[in-house]
């Protein structure tokens, strides 16, 4: 890796592909700009550029991009801004923002989803969750909640019409949710203790 290469602000505006690890080890304090990829492949334990984790705090997704790859951002804990279109992400692969915790995002809308990997927000404060878009069933939250986000920081969440399925531990430890919304028509099933005890509702 090019350990010692830096970029403040890593722009690209002419890039078509984009190789796995192809920043191993850079520090890149800011990615605003990869041109029009549509796609970015999957990490496997490390983000998916390679870059260093301890320097990132800032990543601009391209419109063009409409799946979020597995282990996009893992382990970066100074990223506090991300930028993307939420309306035109279709799938969101594990871990993707697994150990992000400088990560704010106060609400997220999601109406194209269709996707949702293991772990993909986890330590990510999550203010409310207002649309799933059409996923039919959630990820086990094992022991934590399906997004393994910040169980102190959300407060809501809707499920879409489409959920047939909440899977084991779906919002095990979230207790400052306020409400929970099904829109099913059919309740879905229920794994595993879905659901804090103490819950206001």
């Amino acid at each position: 890796g090019c350990t010692s290469l830096s970029f403040e602000d890593l722009q690209l505006p002419n890039l078509k592909t984009l190789g796995q690890n192809a920043f191993y080890g850079v520090k890149v304090k800011k990615i605003s700009n990869l041109g029009k990829i549509t796609s970015i492949p999957d990490g496997n334990y490390k983000n998916s550029l390679g870059v260093n984790e301890e320097y990132l705090e800032s990543f601009t997704l391209s419109d063009t991009i409409t799946t979020i790859p597995a282990y996009l951002l893992y382990s970066c804990k100074n990223v506090s801004e991300f930028n993307a279109n939420w309306e035109n992400i279709t799938s969101i692969g594990k871990n993707a923002f697994d150990g992000c915790s400088s990560l704010v995002i106060a609400e997220l809308s999601m109406p194209s989803l269709t996707t949702l990997g293991i772990r993909t927000f986890s330590t990510v404060k999550i203010g409310r969750i207002t649309d799933l878009g059409n996923i039919t069933t959630t990820p086990s939250g094992n022991y934590s909640n399906f997004l393994f986000c910040d169980a102190e920081y959300l407060k809501s969440v809707v499920f879409p019409e489409t959920i047939t399925s909440l899977k084991d531990d779906v919002l095990r430890n979230n207790t400052e949710i306020e409400y929970i919304i099904i829109k099913a028509i059919t309740p879905p099933t229920l794994g595993r203790v879905p659901f804090a005890s103490d819950y206001p509702i």
